[in-house]
């Protein structure tokens, strides 16, 4: 069994629920600064701290598919040395 696939699968799914976590927790602090101050803050104010929401969960996401691309050659080269001593062996 090649565990690289499973490994792929749940390092994209979680790539996945991150950024779904961070558009989440960046709608959520928006809405807070929207309530808190209203229309007086400044718009730079807002983005800067909505990025500073965001980019935790970037990070996580940006590193989970770095994971799943890794899994997928390590999957690849798995899937190669087993054909290459399933021929060598029928031989």
């Amino acid at each position: 069994m090649n565990y690289w696939k499973i490994v792929k699968k749940i390092a994209t799914a979680f790539g996945v629920v991150f950024i779904v976590f961070g558009a989440l927790s960046t709608f959520v602090a928006y809405e807070q600064l929207d309530i808190q101050y209203g229309s007086s803050a400044p718009a730079s104010y807002i983005l800067l701290t909505s990025l500073n929401v965001m980019l935790p969960f970037l990070l996580y996401a940006v590193l989970s598919f770095v994971v799943a691309v890794f899994s997928s050659r390590l999957a690849k080269e798995t899937d190669k040395k087993e054909a290459n001593v399933g021929a060598e062996a029928a031989v």
